[in-house]
This record gives C-alpha cells, structure tokens and sequence, in this order.
C-alpha cells in the first residue's frame, strides 16, 4: 500500500500566539497507520519538534518523507507507547530543517530528530518562543485564551508520533466546571488535594508581577486506528507554572480507559 499524500493542519487556535505557527503534518501509511509530526514555523525558520519522550517516527524536510524511516518504524509492530501518568514539560526541542534529502547533513539530522543523537548548534529550544505568549494567555485571564494555550501544551506532551487523533487538541475545563466533571467520571468526590489546585490555579485569579500558576483538568478521548469499537480516554490533572525566566509545564494523570475493539480485516 503506498502513503497518501500529506495533510496538514494549524494546531494552535487563532490568536494564541504571536509569531510562531504550530502545525501538524500528517499521511496514512501502511493500512490504518497515520505518522505524524509537529512543526513550529515563522517566516523561513521551520524546526521539527522533538519529543522527550520518545523518538519522532519520522523526518520531513521539503515535503519529502524518507523511505526508510517511514520502513523502519513500521516493521518496529508497534502503535503505541505506554502512557506515562506523570509528564513535565519546560523544554521543547526543535530540529532545524537545514538539510534536503540525501544531502549532506542529512543522516545526522534524522537521527536528532528521531532523538538518537544529542543536540547540535543547529538545534533550539523553543519554549523561549512561545513563553510570551503564554504569559499574555494567563493575564488575560479569559477561559478560551488559557484553554488554547493548555491545549496546545498538552498535545505536545504526550504526542508520540502515531494516530490518526493526535493533532485534535483536548477539551479543557476550570474551577467548579473541571471538579464537577471529575465527580462524574470517577463517580464520588474530588479528591481534596486536586480541588485545591484546581481553586488556587483559577484563570480568574489575579497575580502580582510574580509567578503566575494555574490549574486545569483536560478530557482526553479517541477511537483508535484500525479497529472497530475501540477506544483510549483520559482525564488528567494539568498545572502550567509561569516565571519570567521561563514555564514548566506539568500533567497527572486521574483516570484512565482503554478498549482494543475488533481488528479491522
């Protein structure tokens, strides 16, 4: 089966940030297997992001994705990651896209982007680019602004690369709204320490020129590729913590649900 052509989609909602663009490209592959990556863009500057997590499934440069690591991650057999119930973000390394296909350079850079080598000058942290706007995001003080940017930031934290689902930013939910929805889904009372983050991290809260914190809980769920009836869901504990030296994202998870469904013929 060939590869489809490439998709691609702005993940970041209007107005969140200032100059930089997020964008998800994306093609089928194989039956029922979709590879992903995030670009972060602004004008000629084009890096890939890399996660920590885990290595990037494969690398695009000039719209052009490599046979090989498109055939090797392939016969990997494996779709998904394990999940991790704790993550933390406060750095996010971007890939330069300096080199064409088969070019020089162009071994190496497929290897950082696949996180097999360690940075290179040629590589950036892009979290200074969009701490700006994540400060602006929590002055607002507006729910659609710090829905964005909590989106955002935790798409970025648990992208792995694979799915059909994964540029589809997650529901975000705040204060009173976010406990209530917490008692349904796990059927009793928030936890008191949850309640408590949840109420000192308001949007609505106002800051001094210090530290801005704010809590949030996102509602994760999507059916899977390749099968009937299945289904992975989470509910998760969010904090994003802003200093003016920079921002440390942080998610843990409460609840989780997983179905296989029937494998597709």
């Amino acid at each position: 089966m060939k590869t489809s052509e490439l998709d691609t989609v702005r993940i970041d909602p209007p107005g969140l940030l200032d100059s930089w663009s997020v964008t998800g490209v994306s093609q089928w592959f194989w039956q029922y297997q979709r590879r992903n990556l995030i670009l972060f863009e602004r004008g000629e500057n084009r890096y890939i992001y890399v996660p920590a997590r885990r290595a990037l499934t494969w690398a695009l440069a000039g719209g052009v994705v490599p046979r090989d690591a498109l055939e090797d991650r392939a016969r990997e057999g494996a779709m998904h990651a394990e999940p991790a119930d704790r993550v933390r973000l406060e750095h996010l390394r971007g890939c330069a896209l300096d080199s064409a296909p088969g070019g020089d350079g162009w071994a190496a850079l497929v290897q950082r982007v696949r996180g097999e080598a360690p940075p290179q000058p040629g590589d950036i942290d892009l979290a200074r680019f969009v701490h700006r706007d994540l400060w602006r995001a929590a002055d607002s003080a507006l729910l659609e602004s710090m829905a964005g940017a909590f989106g955002v930031l935790d798409l970025l934290a648990v992208f792995q690369g694979l799915g059909s689902h994964e540029f589809t930013l997650p529901r975000v939910l705040f204060g009173g709204e976010a406990e209530q929805f917490i008692d349904e889904r796990l059927g009793g009372r928030t936890p008191g320490h949850v309640r408590d983050e949840l109420q000192r991290g308001a949007p609505a809260a106002r800051w001094s020129d210090g530290p801005r914190r704010l809590a949030a809980v996102v509602d994760r769920r999507h059916a899977l590729d390749g099968c009937v009836g299945g289904h992975e869901a989470e509910l998760a504990l969010v904090r994003l913590e802003l200093s003016t030296s920079g921002w440390v994202y942080e998610r843990k998870v409460l609840w989780a649900d997983a179905e296989e469904g029937e494998p597709m013929s």
